[in-house]
């Protein structure tokens, strides 16, 4: 079996978060958005408004994410509860 590199579990890991829905999406965008931005601008030299945009927005999206999940999973919940009493 072939080793796999560091781009194939990239790419299996956007694989995943495709099938995982728009939560995961937000939530994976997010951490690239956020992981990103610290990279860019995250030196003393350039911390200004575009850092604080950017974190924020990275983190906003992760926060959301995780929000829309947690509806997502009481909505099923709810829905296969009021399917079992029939």
């Amino acid at each position: 079996m072939a080793e796999r590199d560091f781009w194939d579990n990239v790419s299996e890991w956007f694989e995943t978060l495709l099938k995982s829905g728009v939560p995961a999406l937000m939530i994976g965008i997010g951490w690239i958005s956020t992981v990103a931005t610290l990279f860019l601008y995250g030196s003393s030299a350039n911390t200004n408004v575009a850092f604080w945009v950017g974190t924020g927005v990275g983190v906003m999206m992760i926060l959301l994410g995780y929000r829309l999940y947690k509806v997502e999973l009481e909505t099923l919940a709810q829905h296969d509860k009021k399917n079992s009493s029939r």
